[in-house]
């Protein structure tokens, strides 16, 4: 695996990654794996070594970073991060066009939501698992449980202080419409 930049076409920035292409010959999936709500590119991804294991493309992209400022959160540059990652995989890597798979669990299943509804490339599936998909109703549920999501919640959509329930519709995916042809 190799930390990589990523040139973000959304304003130009380096957003870091772990790839992985597989060995040249006989193309192969890509696994494009979104980190956890509180997590980045960094954290531990048990499908990293199952990547490896089969020889498969894998990437693992920051889009921002954590979900507690405005460019994270699904913004449209943390959207066009994760379009921009594909891409990268794709020029660099051996990958099988017929079989790129974007996933994600939590936070990560928000991504894939967001990825499912928003981005340019053709993906054979999206794997969603335990996604957030409504910010006005997690917020409510972390503030009621006094989890700090709420918090960060109100850091990405609002002033930190109130919560702007425009604002996060607008990084719901629930609330996004669906593309007209299947991904």
């Amino acid at each position: 695996f190799t930390v990589i930049k990523i040139q973000s076409n959304a304003d130009d920035s380096l957003q870091p990654a772990y790839f992985l292409s597989s060995q040249p010959g006989k193309t192969k999936p890509l696994i494009v794996s979104l980190h956890t709500w509180s997590g980045d590119y960094s954290q531990n991804d048990p499908l990293a070594e199952m990547a490896r294991k089969e020889g498969w493309n894998y990437i693992h992209p920051d889009f921002r970073g954590p979900n507690w400022t405005r460019d994270a959160c699904l913004s449209k540059k943390a959207i066009t991060d994760i379009d921009d990652a594909v891409q990268y995989a794709k020029d660099n890597g051996n990958v099988d066009m017929n079989n790129i798979f974007i996933v994600g669990a939590s936070g990560g299943g928000y991504a894939t939501l967001g990825s499912y509804l928003k981005i340019s490339h053709q993906i054979k599936a999206f794997l969603s698992w335990v996604p957030i998909s409504d910010l006005s109703a997690w917020f409510h549920q972390s503030k009621n449980r006094n989890a700090k999501y709420a918090q960060n919640i109100l850091q990405c959509t609002s002033d930190g202080i109130t919560l702007d329930h425009n604002s996060a519709n607008q990084r719901s995916p629930m609330f996004w419409d669906m593309p007209e042809k299947p991904k």
